[in-house]
């Protein structure tokens, strides 16, 4: 966009030509922290489109600068294709969900790597809920009142997670489901690898 905006001033385009440009080319990235409305007036972000130990870094530190009156909980699934830096990249996430999380859900393989972190920081492991896919996560937390009001919820992992399917479910509004990822009939098929 800042480089457009710029060849049009060297081009001294009229602001409502670039105004309509930016308007109709505009396009926000579906599941990269995007913040929805959630059940029980919570707050969604979901950054489920994929996850590397920067991305998820980022995504953390951002969560952790927003005040939030209720609490504060990750829903975490591996990250992938990170060769023999697969078990220190997941310790160090896992460290840093404990230093800012109060309630961390771990999904799917590498969750013992995020859980030698989470003990590194003496976290409360009561408050660590660990499964196997995201369907088990799903139910759980439709048979448990782990998130209510003024909670904050961040879910991230990379695109084999499918952790998206607990989003779809956490959020309060179907229109939404247009801004998650993979909502295609294909993904909504496939299985978690």
């Amino acid at each position: 966009i800042a480089l457009g905006i710029a060849v049009a001033k060297v081009f001294e385009l009229e602001n409502s030509s670039l105004e309509q440009a930016i308007s109709n080319n505009l396009v926000f990235s579906k599941s990269r922290m995007r913040i929805l409305k959630g059940k029980n007036n919570s707050i969604i972000i979901d950054d489920t489109y994929n996850s590397s130990p920067n991305a998820a870094l980022n995504s953390i530190n951002t969560v952790s600068s927003v005040l939030c009156r209720g609490k504060k909980i990750a829903i975490f699934g591996p990250m992938k294709e990170l060769g023999q830096n697969t078990k220190v990249a997941h310790i160090q996430i896992g460290q840093m969900l404990a230093k800012n999380f109060s309630v961390i859900i771990l999904v799917g393989m590498y969750s013992e790597y995020f859980l030698e972190g989470i003990r590194n920081e003496n976290f409360n492991l009561d408050n660590v809920f660990i499964f196997s896919a995201p369907q088990e996560v799903i139910e759980y937390l439709q048979n448990n009142n782990l998130i209510s009001s003024s909670d904050i919820v961040l879910a991230k992992g990379s695109q084999s997670a499918r952790l998206e399917k607990i989003v779809v479910e956490l959020i309060s509004k179907d229109e939404d489901k247009n801004n998650i990822c993979r909502q295609e009939i294909q993904c909504k098929k496939d299985s978690v690898v």
